[in-house]
């Protein structure tokens, strides 16, 4: 017990020092302690407040508890006990009562504090709010100020305000708590009375500030009206004189709609004219202005004008394109400095070369575009000035020139066009330099004004909440400058017409311009086209006329009194075809001249295209009359040469009918063995035939087409004459009809020869003529003509045959009459008889194949007379592949060959046997190779390796081996005499009508017999030709070593002189020709390499 009463009242000992330590800063007879020492005091002293009142409870509860432990003691240890808690408990009652009076010091001290702080603060206020009042006073009493000063007010007044607001709201904050803490704690009227106090001085200062923040804010607001007002007008000013800076700019462009630039239009004209001048004449800029001046300093306006006047670049037909009004206008353009006179350098200005940038581009320093340092970078639209001649680039090859730039002088070089193609220049426009000067100042107008216009709604929409006051009339100024802005954007929006209503002007001027430009160079060239076309068609047009007449008067003498008419129809001929074609050739430069000005419909090209088409109908005439009568002319000539030609074949008939010579044998006396007939031995012979009364002259003409000579061809066309029937008659035996008897009828188509010349029957008044039929030989006479006038026969070619493949000319009429020889294809024959077809008759034909060369194909095994063909032959065939040895002994034999199966052998002797190795051998020789040697017929095996044949038979008389089994068919070869030949199927029966055969004569050899025709291989032939495909007739049947005599035209008439014949070295067929078209004669192929018809015969007729 004693240890507890003492452990409580240690307790409450050290309660009371820490409370004591507490309180003593209070009690060192200051006034009061400084704020923080006082606060860390206070802090201090209530923390121990709260400690001892704690102990203090603690001590009372134990010393209560203890007391009732007394009472279960003795009496006398409860007696002891109980006087020592009685003191015990005084002590603590003691430190009570002093733990209460502290507790009430506490509270006054706090009160005593914070009033301090707070007269401290509201001090500081005051003299916040006094310097706030006096930043105001001199911002409202201060009259008109500078925006600069009054902004530094306004600033001024703000801060102060701002520093006042903020000392009395830190006031506030302290106020508060302590009318909380003085309210909690139940404290003495006179402190809740002085709290109140202190909080109405604040309020007071709170008033008197906000009065000054009231008063500031009126001010800001004039402030800031004013200032809007002025922002806004300075906007709208700017407007307006950008307005009228733009006009200023605009002036030249849209003053009397662009009239200005009329003369940069006119300038450019005569630039231009001048540059041609010089380049024509050679002269430079300054020889230029040297001329201009008289070599002074100086070119006065008058010198100016009679200078162009004489350039002639600028005048047509001596008048000058442009007035003098324009060329004034062009000097006044010149002339920058007033002066009424140009010096060189103001003239050499107008040369220079100038672009505009199309597409930003790099200058640089040097032409090189690798490795060089770009200068700066060009904008669109920059203007520049070339200082050289455009380059081309060292590694990319693209046009670069060195230039200048007006905008700030800089020099280096610029890429014209790029490798992509994109143009980085275009060529300078004053104009549209002009123009794009404007459209920018028109822009920068429309941004501004738009800008002016959003800055005034802003400022206008700010102000809308506002109801009294500067900023309230301020916005009502601020509307009134719209219709200011809304002035200007009306103008810009004129000014923008007025530009495209000047650029439409400028056009039309420009337009104007070229069309008068290029309708002066444009009568300057169609007075040029015309002079050339009126100068071609005028000489064309003499040789013509000289040509026409000398051929009407050829004509009209029909060459009588010419010594040589050949040579005077070719000389007429020539002329006309010459002066035809010179007209042609004038016709086809005046129509390439026509073509060129197809598009034009008006102006001076159109006034020479019509003039020129009265040339070229002119010439057309005058071309087609010379061709006409170059017509007429030849028609003239061959009328001649027919008369003539006629009047020495009369003569060669009557000849030949006298002497009783045939062609063929007039051909063979006059060709010596020769091909044909030379020229001058055919003139020969008629000129020493007895009765010939022809003049040289019509000699002359009629054997012209002779000149290269006279084939056995020509001598048949010539001498014989053919009748075609055109309606039955008789042939009769006598040349009187009473008297003779009928030989046979001819019917319609069929073919007769003229035997003697045509004679009347004045009895009964018919044309006769002796004929004889080539159907079947027989001769008689016929009526040509009747005496109603009915024709019975008609003109027809000679009928020939050409052969397309190899045919077989044979003895007789028989198709089975023997062979006389081959005929080649290409082969032309005279038709003597026929064609007659054969009586119906039976052949047997066989399949098999040729033991020579393996060919395989149809033959005739036995003909209609019965007659065997071929005969059984003992041969023997290869059954195995087996070799043929040179010896019998196969150890010792080397080899020939090896026998193919099916292969054929003629045996040489009996079969050997070989009994050593069971073997027999027989001697053979193939009929392939006719290679001989041994064979094993059998082997030891029993293998047959050769046998006997009963297929093989040899034949006995040349027959064709043919494709298909109907005889006739396409020819695979001929079988000569004694080949083998191995049947593998027939002889089988074929019945065959009758061939229609031919007899004729080969023009080739005169080799005469029947053959096979009209077939697919023997066809109708004639000797007139018509060309298909342009080709070359030449001087010689070699193609490689002959010479061109001229080219062959597509649809030109020939006549053949010759049979075709092969050429060896390209083993084309080529025929001998006379041309129609010039009488110019040589050789021609028939087929192209590629087997396309080069020259086709013309059908014969019936």
């Amino acid at each position: 017990a004693s240890t507890g009463k003492l452990a409580v009242a240690q307790g409450v000992l050290k309660m009371m020092t820490e409370q004591a330590e507490a309180e003593a800063p209070f009690l060192t007879g200051e006034e009061c302690p400084a704020p923080a020492q006082a606060a860390k005091a206070f802090e201090a002293l209530e923390a121990s407040e709260r400690a001892a009142h704690v102990a203090v409870g603690a001590a009372r509860t134990l010393v209560a508890m203890k007391k009732l432990a007394c009472k279960r003691l003795a009496e006398a240890s409860a007696a002891k006990g109980a006087e020592g808690l009685a003191k015990l408990q005084e002590r603590v009652e003691t430190a009570n009562k002093k733990l209460s009076e502290i507790k009430a010091n506490l509270s006054k001290r706090k009160h005593q504090i914070a009033k301090q702080e707070v007269e401290a603060r509201m001090k500081e206020v005051n003299e916040f709010v006094k310097a706030a009042q006096e930043a105001t006073e001199v911002l409202v009493s201060g009259g008109d100020m500078a925006p600069e000063a009054m902004k530094a007010a306004c600033e001024k007044a703000g801060s102060t305000q701002a520093a006042a607001k903020k000392a009395i709201d830190e006031t506030r904050q302290l106020l508060g708590p302590k009318q909380r803490e003085a309210r909690a704690n139940a404290s003495t009227e006179d402190i809740k009375a002085e709290l109140i106090k202190m909080i109405l001085a604040v309020d007071a200062a709170q008033g008197e500030l906000d009065a000054q923040v009231g008063r500031l804010r009126d001010q800001e607001h004039k402030f800031v009206a004013q200032r809007l007002i002025k922002d806004a007008t300075d906007h709208v000013e700017a407007v307006e004189k950008k307005l009228a800076d733009t006009m200023a700019i605009a002036t030249p462009l849209v003053s009397e709609e662009g009239q200005g630039f009329s003369a940069f239009i006119w300038l450019a004209e005569i630039m231009s004219a001048l540059k041609k001048h010089m380049s024509v004449a050679e002269k430079s800029q300054e020889d230029l202005f040297a001329m201009m001046s008289d070599k002074a300093e100086t070119v006065p306006e008058a010198k100016f004008l009679s200078f162009l006047k004489t350039v002639p670049e600028l005048k047509e037909e001596d008048a000058t394109l442009f007035s003098d009004d324009e060329l004034k206008a062009v000097f006044k353009h010149i002339d920058t400095e007033a002066k009424g006179e140009i010096k060189n350098q103001q003239l050499k200005e107008q040369f220079r070369l100038k672009f505009f940038i199309a597409a930003p581009v790099s200058m640089t320093d040097g032409l090189a575009v690798k490795g060089g340092k770009t200068i700066r970078k060009l904008e669109l639209n920059e203007v520049i000035e070339a200082l050289d001649e455009p380059q081309k680039e060292p590694n990319l090859g693209i046009l670069r020139v060195k230039a200048k730039t007006e905008k700030d002088g800089k020099e280096g070089y610029i890429t014209l066009k790029g490798n992509q193609g994109t143009d980085y220049l275009a060529d300078y426009d004053p104009y549209l330099a002009c123009e794009k000067k404007v459209q920018k100042s028109v822009q920068e107008l429309l941004d501004a004004s738009n800008a002016a216009s959003r800055y005034i709604d802003k400022k206008s929409g700010e102000l809308h909440g506002v109801a009294k006051g500067p900023l309230f009339e301020t916005r009502e100024l601020l509307m009134g400058l719209k219709p200011r802005i809304s002035k200007v954007q009306q103008s810009q929006v004129e000014l923008r017409s007025q530009v495209a209503r000047a650029r439409k002007k400028h056009q039309e001027n420009v337009e104007g311009e070229k069309q008068r430009r290029q309708e002066a160079i444009d009568r300057r060239a169609a007075r040029s086209v015309s002079e050339e076309a009126e100068a071609c068609a005028k000489e064309a047009d003499e040789d013509a006329k000289k040509a026409s007449s000398a051929a009407e008067a050829l004509v009209a003498s029909r060459g009588a009194d010419a010594e040589s008419p050949l040579q005077v129809f070719g000389d007429a001929d020539k002329a006309l075809l010459a002066a035809a074609e010179a007209c042609e050739k004038a016709e086809e430069k005046i129509r390439d001249k026509l073509d060129g000005l197809r598009s034009y419909f008006r102006g001076p090209f159109a006034e020479a295209r019509n003039a020129m088409k009265a040339l070229k109908e002119c010439l057309g005439a005058s071309g087609g009359k010379c061709r006409q009568q170059a017509a007429e002319l030849k028609g003239v000539l061959t009328a001649l040469e027919g008369d003539a030609h006629a009047a020495v074949l009369v003569a060669l008939c009557a000849h030949l009918r006298k002497e009783g010579l045939s062609t063929d044998a007039l051909f063979k006396q006059l060709a010596g063995g020769e091909t044909s007939i030379p020229a001058d031995g055919f003139r020969g012979f008629l000129e020493k035939m007895p009765g010939l009364e022809l003049k040289k002259a019509q000699l002359d003409i009629g054997l012209a087409r002779y000149s290269s000579g006279v084939s056995r061809l020509m001598i048949v066309g010539l001498l014989q004459l053919y009748l075609r029937c055109a309606k039955e008659l008789a042939v009769t035996s006598a040349f009187e009809v009473k008297e003779s008897k009928t030989v046979r009828k001819l019917a319609v188509g069929e073919i007769v020869e003229v035997l003697e010349e045509e004679r009347t029957d004045e009895a009964v008044g018919l044309v006769r003529a002796k004929v004889r039929a080539l159907l079947d030989g027989d001769e008689g006479w016929a009526t040509l003509r009747g005496n109603q006038g009915t024709t019975f026969l008609v003109d027809c070619p000679k009928p020939f045959y050409i052969l397309d493949d190899e045919v077989q000319m044979q003895s007789g009429f028989q198709s089975t009459s023997s062979e006389i020889r081959r005929m080649r294809a290409g082969e032309v024959l005279e038709l003597l008889e026929g064609p007659r077809r054969e009586e119906s008759y039976e052949i047997f034909r066989a399949r098999g194949r040729a033991a020579k060369d393996g060919k395989e194909g149809w033959l005739t095994f036995k003909d209609n007379q019965g007659k065997e063909l071929f005969e059984k032959v003992s041969v023997y065939v290869c059954r195995q592949p087996i070799a043929l040895t040179v010896a019998f002994d196969i150890t010792e034999g080397k080899p020939v060959r090896k026998l193919e199966v099916g292969e054929a052998m003629e045996v040489i002797g009996e079969p050997v046997s070989d009994e050593k190795k069971g073997l027999s051998r027989l001697k053979v020789k193939t009929k392939v190779d006719e290679k001989e040697g041994w064979v094993t017929l059998k082997g030891n095996q029993g293998t047959a390796f050769v046998e006997e044949s009963d297929k093989h038979f040899v034949c006995k008389v040349g027959v064709p081996l043919e494709m298909r089994f109907q005889s006739g068919s396409p020819l695979v070869r001929s079988l000569e005499v004694g080949e083998v030949f191995e049947v593998r199927e027939g002889p089988k029966a074929e019945a065959k009508e009758g061939a229609s055969r031919l007899r004729g004569r080969n023009l080739g050899d005169g080799t005469e017999g029947w053959f096979n025709g009209p077939s697919d291989v023997t066809v109708p032939w004639s000797p007139f030709f018509v060309c298909k495909q342009s080709t070359v007739l030449t001087d010689g049947l070699n193609i490689a070593s002959a010479r061109a005599v001229r080219k062959l035209e597509v649809g030109e008439r020939l006549v053949a002189l010759e049979t075709p014949v092969v050429e060896p070295t390209s083993g084309l067929m080529r025929v001998r020709l006379r041309c129609d078209k010039d009488g110019s004669s040589g050789f021609a192929s028939v087929w192209s390499q590629e087997g396309a018809a080069l020259l086709e015969p013309l059908p014969t007729e019936g």
